[in-house]
């Protein structure tokens, strides 16, 4: 017996939320490190910055799947709350295939940005951390989301 698409879609979003979470714990944890590090002893941790930079945004990409899959963005709803059933569901699908649209778009642009910092060999400042690594999580999560986007649009309602 095989997954179907919507039960390994739930699957990979939850994974993927709770990866950035794991980030964020990180960050936090290490952030706390610097801190302290440079209150205590005047030895931050190096390339701090660059690290949270890198770190949210992942997460902040990890996370949007998730959202989405939930049902969790946030949605204006002053002129259709007392819509009909159909009309919401209908102007819920429309937002699910924009979705899906843009995020493939931006899943593009960011696969040919990444190709970009690699070709040209781009580092951070500090660390010296290939930029085009940023990339990859949000690329990938980026496909997950338009994935999921889509899936939310064309799945049947009750």
């Amino acid at each position: 017996m095989g997954i179907s698409p919507g039960r390994l879609l739930e699957r990979l979003t939850a994974a993927g939320a709770v990866f950035g979470g794991l980030v964020l714990v990180a960050l936090t944890v290490m952030t706390l490190a610097s801190v302290l590090g440079r209150a205590l002893f005047a030895l931050p941790v190096p390339g701090d910055y660059e690290l949270v930079e890198l770190g949210v945004a992942t997460a902040v990409f990890a996370f949007l799947p998730y959202c989405q899959m939930r049902g969790g963005h946030v949605a204006v709803d002053i002129f259709t709350a007392k819509a009909p059933l159909a009309v919401r569901g209908a102007l819920d699908r429309i937002g699910g295939l924009l979705l899906a649209g843009i995020a493939v778009l931006l899943c593009w642009r960011l696969w040919l940005g990444g190709l970009d910092y690699r070709q040209y060999g781009e580092t951070s400042m500090i660390l010296a951390l290939p930029v085009w690594w940023g990339y990859v999580p949000a690329t990938f999560f980026c496909a997950l989301l338009a994935a999921t986007a889509l899936y939310t649009a064309l799945r049947p309602r009750p």
